[in-house]
């Protein structure tokens, strides 16, 4: 239950992000479904026309499920009718419904590159023309390289003292959709082999996730592993800065990603389903556009959606930037050590 209502939360938040833009933009009427809150639908329904528990299980096994039933397709029909569907990390299974009924479908999720001046939103997309228009808003790689080099250069003038070496292995949250491989989640204790070939390059600190509540009942399985419980709440961008650590690695974490912009040798011990900062040829809705704040203004909904949607209307006036604007909506900071210092809620050290 509480899982669900944090996706509810997370879509009504969603659209009170983005309503304005789209309503000016398109002059459509902007309705929200979930499960939880202020709608019929029904997910429990969806989940016994597939024969599978409304739990974890049955969460994992639907996430990349290829083929959707004729009958689980007609029961979303009357909800999404001729509709643009846009939400919050919609699940590849849904996308292929939206497919499926010929609808356009739009899914905006966290960009896992966190340390920049904000947080902001990649996009991916069932619709061959909204992702032609999408890419010109991909964000260039060059600046995040020199957002790196910045958080290096704070890292020099800090001057603390790093008292480990090695490498980096970092910890998610047990329940995570990164982590769903078949028909399961999967754990470090199934990449034993790839954790035992990284000894080679020194000790193996493990850095838990914040999150994660789990760590203790699971220690000794890391004990296994030869993992080492990082001593002290080091900041994970100040570990990237460091050369004392020689190699970053983790299941399948975003962090692994950004590893790679502090010059970080790293890895996954799982590929990706999303693909974040590829050199696109053709269009796959696996393909993500990394979209740094121009998701906030009216000409972005009007350029993407006019594929589909000819009558949009623009407004060239634009809300000037300001750092940490998603920071602040989404009272969270992720470990990123803000100046302010203004409306912290959730501060922690990555």
């Amino acid at each position: 239950m509480r899982s669900r209502n944090l996706f509810a939360q997370s879509t009504h938040w969603l659209y009170q992000i983005i309503r304005r833009p789209l309503q000016f933009s398109t002059g459509l009427p902007i309705s929200v479904v979930e499960w939880e809150t202020n709608s019929t639908f029904d997910g429990y329904q969806v989940y016994d026309l597939l024969g599978l528990p409304a739990a974890t299980e049955g969460w994992v096994s639907l996430y990349y499920q290829e083929e959707i039933p004729d009958e689980v397709v007609a029961y979303f029909e009357p909800f999404l009718k001729d509709a643009i569907v846009i939400g919050f990390e919609i699940p590849p299974y849904f996308v292929k419904i939206c497919t499926q009924l010929g609808l356009p479908c739009i899914s905006m999720m966290w960009d896992p590159i966190r340390f920049l001046d904000d947080i902001f939103f990649c996009f991916n997309t069932n619709h061959p023309e909204v992702f032609a228009a999408l890419r010109p808003y991909q964000l260039s790689e060059s600046l995040i390289y020199q957002t790196a080099d910045l958080q290096r250069a704070r890292f020099m003038r800090k001057n603390n003292p790093v008292d480990i070496e090695g490498v980096l292995v970092l910890g998610q949250t047990h329940i995570d959709r990164s982590l769903i491989k078949g028909n399961r989640l999967v754990s470090l204790h199934d990449f034993y082999p790839e954790l035992q070939a990284l000894t080679t390059k020194g000790n193996l600190w493990f850095k838990k996730h914040p999150f994660d509540l789990t760590y203790n009942a699971h220690q000794s399985t890391l004990e296994e592993t030869g993992l080492k419980l990082m001593p002290h709440n080091y900041n994970t961008y100040d570990l990237f800065c460091t050369e004392q650590i020689k190699h970053v690695a983790a299941i399948s974490s975003g962090a692994v990603l950004e590893a790679h912009y502090f010059d970080q040798s790293a890895q996954t011990f799982m590929d990706t389903y999303y693909q974040h900062y590829q050199d696109f040829s053709g269009h796959t809705d696996r393909y993500c556009v990394s979209v740094f704040s121009d998701f906030l203004h009216i000409d972005f909904w009007a350029t993407i959606l006019r594929p589909i949607h000819p009558s949009v209307r623009t407004l060239s006036e634009r809300l000037p930037f300001k750092p940490n604007r998603m920071r602040h909506a989404n009272c969270s900071y992720w470990g990123y050590e803000e100046p302010a210092r203004e409306q912290l809620v959730l501060n922690y050290t990555r």
